[in-house]
């Protein structure tokens, strides 16, 4: 039976993605993290659990005494905030992610972190003499995800 930890639960993705898997491999085996616990059915239709995805000790702890096959996860800022707070961002998401990829490592458990791209710009002269190859460049900082 798979066992599942999803962060960043109640985010977008997160509050629909968590009772879909709980439907398919039983509330019991999905466990739900978050930094904030919010009432419904993420945070009541089965385990859940407070998680600061920067916090190695407590995430690693999660996954062993969870006895997690996979972590999925979609823990990060999004764009609006992310522009406003960046030095934030980028520590949530790239340092959030570092941590999951880490504990997960250490576990020998599964990872799956989605990779969202907006505002990702390719350019005409580029075709010329690589087709198929089109670089992207940023222009601001999407969810701590872009570079300048």
């Amino acid at each position: 039976m798979k066992r599942i930890i999803v962060t960043g639960s109640n985010g977008q993705i997160g509050v629909e993605l968590v009772p879909y898997l709980r439907e398919i491999y039983g509330a019991e085996n999905v466990l739900a993290t978050a930094r904030r616990k919010v009432p419904g059915t993420v945070s009541e239709g089965g385990p859940f659990e407070l998680l600061e995805v920067r916090d190695g000790k407590t995430f690693s702890e999660l996954i062993g005494n969870f006895k997690a096959d996979a972590v999925v996860h979609l823990a990060g800022i999004l764009s609006a905030r992310g522009e406003a707070c960046p030095q934030e961002s980028w520590d949530i998401n790239a340092g959030g992610c570092f941590t999951a990829l880490e504990c997960a490592r250490e576990h020998g458990t599964a990872f799956f972190f989605p990779q969202f791209n907006s505002g990702v710009r390719t350019f005409d002269a580029c075709r010329q003499h690589t087709p198929g190859y089109y670089p992207a460049a940023h222009d601001h900082l999407r969810g701590g995800q872009g570079y300048r």
